[in-house]
């Protein structure tokens, strides 16, 4: 039940640091600009916003309880495997459909109605 510590308090006061403000700011600031588009909508906005900084504080999570550097280094590639998965299975099958030229590469057409 290591993950519950995550959400304590004492952890949160040790990794909320400048450099968590700073991507959080630039997080929000550029998740704004999915607030014009009216397509993507607010679904954009809370991810681009919320990922960057979950991710790092999951990061330092995981450098303080990891056993091992190795099993450490394990572990944060398979997450980035994990979550470049939709983008990798984007670009493979735009590939696919029309070749190296096409430019509508997007994530949302797993779930929308692009399919």
């Amino acid at each position: 039940m290591h993950w519950i510590n995550f959400f304590k308090k004492d952890f949160l006061k040790q990794a909320i640091d400048r450099n968590f403000l700073l991507l959080t700011f630039f997080s929000v600031t550029y998740s704004l600009f999915y607030a014009l588009n009216p397509w993507k909508g607010l679904q954009f906005v809370v991810i681009y916003a919320c990922t960057p900084p979950v991710f790092y504080l999951w990061g330092k999570y995981m450098a303080g309880i990891a056993k091992k550097t190795l099993t450490l280094f394990y572990i944060l590639i398979a997450v980035t495997f994990l979550y470049s998965l939709p983008a990798m299975v984007s670009v493979v099958l735009n590939i696919l459909e029309g070749g190296f030229g096409q430019l509508d590469r997007n994530l949302p057409m797993f779930w929308g109605e692009n399919l």
